[in-house]
C-alpha cells in the first residue's frame, strides 16, 4: 500500500534504490485495482523520460567525461529544489 500512496502523492522515483516503487509492485496494484492506476505509471515514466532527455542521457552514455559526476550549478539546482520540497 506504501507504493500506492507515495506514488499517488507525487514521488516519481524512490532513492537509492526501489523498495516499494518497483514495477512489479506497481503492476500488480493496479492490476488488483488497489489505487494506483496505469495512467498513473504512465505519468511518472514520461517524466522521469523527459529528464533524461534534458539531461542527454538518452544520447550518450552517462559516465562519459563530457557529464561531469558533480558540479556547482547541479549542487543549487539540488539545494534550491530541496527547499522548495521542504517548504509545502
Amino acid at each position: 500500500m506504501m507504493a500506492s500512496r507515495a506514488a499517488n502523492g507525487g514521488l516519481d522515483l524512490e532513492m537509492p534504490s526501489a523498495v516499494y516503487m518497483t514495477p512489479k509492485i506497481f503492476f500488480r496494484r493496479s492490476r488488483a485495482g488497489q489505487g494506483l492506476h496505469l495512467a498513473t505509471i504512465d505519468d511518472k515514466v514520461r517524466r522521469i523520460l523527459r529528464k533524461a532527455i534534458q539531461f542527454g542521457f538518452l544520447d550518450h552514455g552517462q559516465w562519459t567525461p563530457a557529464i561531469p559526476l558533480t558540479n556547482q550549478h547541479s549542487r543549487e539546482v539540488a539545494l534550491e529544489r530541496g527547499a522548495e520540497a521542504w517548504s509545502c
